[in-house]
């Protein structure tokens, strides 16, 4: 009896978080060449890094680093002091960023 409406929506969306890159590799065999291990973080507006911590396979924190300067970050390879044997060692990043005016809480881990 009112008739037919039709309504038309376009969205489109964004990613907004920021581009974290941490390497699955290193080589802390002070040749110069990736003797330390890293954090990268390549964000278009404001980030704070909060937490980097690296582990051993049996969870035991090797590594613990709460500088809010990226920079800083760099793991040697060693726990207090002596270089530790070639494996698989687990990360946890935490960091938090600002977008239109909004904290954003983010946490990613992986391992090296």
């Amino acid at each position: 009896d009112c008739g037919t409406f039709n309504h038309a929506l376009e969205v489109q969306t964004e990613i907004c978080e920021c581009n974290v890159y941490v390497p699955n590799i290193f080589s802390p065999n002070s040749d110069g060449i990736n003797d330390y291990f890293t954090c990268h973080i390549g964000c278009d507006f404001e980030y704070r890094p909060v937490r980097f911590e690296v582990f051993d396979r049996w969870g035991a924190l090797l590594y613990h680093h709460t500088a809010s300067d990226i920079e800083t970050i760099q793991w040697d390879g060693s726990f207090r002091g002596k270089p530790l044997d070639a494996g698989v060692y687990y990360w946890y990043f935490e960091y938090e960023y600002t977008r239109f005016g909004e904290i954003n809480h983010k946490i990613i881990s992986g391992d090296v």
